[in-house]
């Protein structure tokens, strides 16, 4: 199965293959997101809890964020300290769920383009 991922400052969003977009606004959860990169990580994490959540294993994750898939595989070193416990965070998740977590370009992305529509509104 295949889960596509994305965000922007005010909302995560994520799409399970052919199912509907889920949207989960920060402000709802009473969070201000203060960087693009801290809003990538929680709409990683957050995905990843819906796959525990349905029992799903063996997801194909996608984000069109190079940074978070650079750092959780270990090929980008992370230098900013706020970003070293998210990165940790999604590896276990990740092994918890036996995921795998790619990058593809946000035009190619259906989280992606939900998020693009909506800016629109």
């Amino acid at each position: 199965m295949k889960l596509y991922i994305d965000s922007s400052l005010k909302e995560a969003c994520w799409v399970f293959e052919n199912e509907k977009p889920i949207r989960r606004a920060y402000k709802d959860w009473f969070l201000d997101v203060p960087t693009h990169n801290v809003s990538e990580y929680l709409a990683v994490e957050w995905a990843l809890f819906d796959v525990i959540v349905r029992g799903v294993r063996e997801i194909e994750a996608y984000t069109d964020s190079q940074l978070v898939v650079k750092q959780v595989s270990g090929a980008y070193k992370i230098n900013l300290p706020h970003l070293k416990p998210r990165a940790e965070h999604v590896r276990r998740l990740l092994k918890l769920t036996k995921s795998t977590l790619s990058w593809l370009p946000r035009e190619e992305n259906p989280a992606g383009i939900e998020l693009e529509k909506r800016r629109g509104e």
